[in-house]
């Protein structure tokens, strides 16, 4: 059994076998024991014994006005790092605060938690649209069992505020927001990117949480002053709303640009003491940028013998490509080996390197009698 019947038959009775057969530990003949927290009351449960000053004839309008129980914290410096999830204010009894029974009515111990989020385990800095989401689902009627309760119920003055996120670098003591553009009324579920400033670095830790704003911050990465108690956690528990991870550099220039077909090495054959040779004087090519960021990028060749062990670089030169364009680029040297008669390969690898980090943009074999190229000679 875990839901008590809207119903006044021998409620005494049910209301205690259903909070023992949870886990509580309450006395089937003593009903003031089911309002302590021995009896493992569940606060995600919409209606359960509330503080409110009436004996009887508790009314939805009555529920509401008393946050059906919950308490929810607001963001506050004092607070940030601490115990941020609904806690649920029981009865005390007496003339103010007096147990009713009837309070159980409807009362659901296997209710669960009405917002489930997903927090990304490591954040990129130089990646943001690859890895920094979070996932925010909230009440969810497909998976929310009869009588549970909704953050609507509990957040019911303030249902033109914004789900959202606010991001707190622990290192640097700086944080920033970013909600969804939908207000808590008509809100069921969003994937928001975690908002970092530019002035935030590799290996920072950010923390990371759930919130509820009476403003809206949609629009690149918001910052805003250290928190002041203007909006509130939207976290029901302990396992939702919070999440931790640190600043990481993840770029692989490679995922970004592409070479476009092959590279064109330009060589010519030449004789030294009677002995064949390859002079090669020029490589090129077309790289593509697939991302939405123009970069300054150099581009290296690296030219071997395949045979002999000769090898030579050429360049870096650098270039640049706005996003969706393809740019052209070349590099002159002069790489001289000798060509025996059983040398028939070149080997040419291609490295790019953007903002300091390198990729291997291309790495195959030339057959210089017959121009193909091929993974392995």
């Amino acid at each position: 059994m875990a839901i008590v019947p809207d119903s006044n038959v021998d409620l005494s009775s049910e209301v205690g076998a259903v909070l023992r057969d949870a886990g509580g530990s309450v006395n089937i003949n003593y009903a003031p024991s089911y309002f302590t927290a021995d009896a493992r009351i569940n606060k995600f449960s919409k209606r359960k014994p509330v503080r409110y000053r009436k004996y009887f004839g508790m009314s939805d309008s009555d529920f509401n006005d008393a946050r059906y129980g919950i308490y929810v914290v607001k963001v506050d410096t004092y607070n940030i790092g601490g115990d941020i999830s609904w806690g649920y204010n029981i009865p005390r009894g007496g003339v103010a605060e007096p147990y009713r029974l009837e309070d159980f009515r409807g009362y659901n111990s296997a209710a669960i938690s009405p917002v489930r989020t997903g927090f990304p385990t490591e954040l990129s800095i130089d990646e943001p649209d690859r890895y920094n989401y979070v996932t925010l689902d909230i009440d969810d009627d497909f998976d929310l069992p009869e009588g549970n309760i909704r953050a609507k119920d509990v957040h019911s003055d303030e249902l033109s505020w914004y789900p959202g996120i606010m991001a707190l670098n622990r290192t640097r003591n700086q944080s920033a927001y970013r909600t969804s553009a939908t207000t808590l009324q008509y809100f069921s579920s969003d994937t928001l990117s975690v908002p970092l400033l530019q002035s935030w670095k590799e290996g920072d830790t950010i923390d990371m949480y759930t919130i509820l704003s009476p403003n809206m911050y949609t629009g690149g990465n918001e910052s805003a002053p250290p928190p002041s108690g203007a909006e509130y956690y939207l976290a029901p528990d302990s396992n939702s709303g919070y999440g931790r991870a640190a600043l990481k550099s993840t770029y692989n220039p490679t995922l970004q640009y592409e070479l476009v077909g092959y590279p064109k090495v330009l060589y010519t054959e030449t004789v030294n003491y009677d002995e064949p040779a390859w002079l090669v004087y020029d490589v090129s090519g077309y790289i593509k940028n697939n991302g939405n960021v123009t970069h300054n990028v150099e581009i290296t060749a690296y030219i071997e013998n395949y045979s002999e062990g000769d090898s030579d670089y050429f360049g870096p030169v650098t270039t640049g490509a706005q996003p969706g364009e393809t740019k052209s680029f070349g590099m002159s040297g002069s790489f001289y080996s000798p060509r025996m008669e059983y040398t028939q390969f070149l080997f040419v690898s291609l490295t790019i390197v953007v903002n300091g980090k390198a990729g291997v943009l291309f790495s195959r074999y030339q057959n210089m009698d017959t121009g193909e190229w091929v993974d392995n000679p």
